[in-house]
């Protein structure tokens, strides 16, 4: 049975801001292949939370990578029956800045 994901408002904003970007930028084709990644890797989550690997880089989540630009950071709420992503980062950002 799959869970169902919950978005931060944090990062559900990014990943606005990226579809902006991508709107303004990029070709509909580009925005169709990067949406096809972005439903896979959330219906793998979804069905296997603990598929990817735990993060060291923010503590208590674990991480998937998306594309080589962007990763998706979760934490999967077992009693709750929910994934819920707590950053959605544009990897090229400073580390240093990543919260959850």
């Amino acid at each position: 049975m799959a869970l169902r994901i919950e978005w931060s408002k944090q990062a559900q904003k990014s990943l606005d801001d990226l579809y902006d970007f991508l709107e303004t930028n990029w070709t509909e084709q580009i925005i169709r292949d990067f949406t096809e990644k972005l439903e896979s890797k959330l219906r793998l989550i979804s069905q296997n939370p603990t598929l990817y690997k735990s993060s060291v880089r923010l503590e208590g989540t674990r991480e998937c990578i998306v594309t080589r630009h962007n990763t998706i950071f979760y934490k999967y709420v077992e009693g709750e029956g929910k994934v819920f992503i707590a950053s959605f980062w544009a990897n090229y950002k400073n580390p240093d800045n990543l919260k959850g």
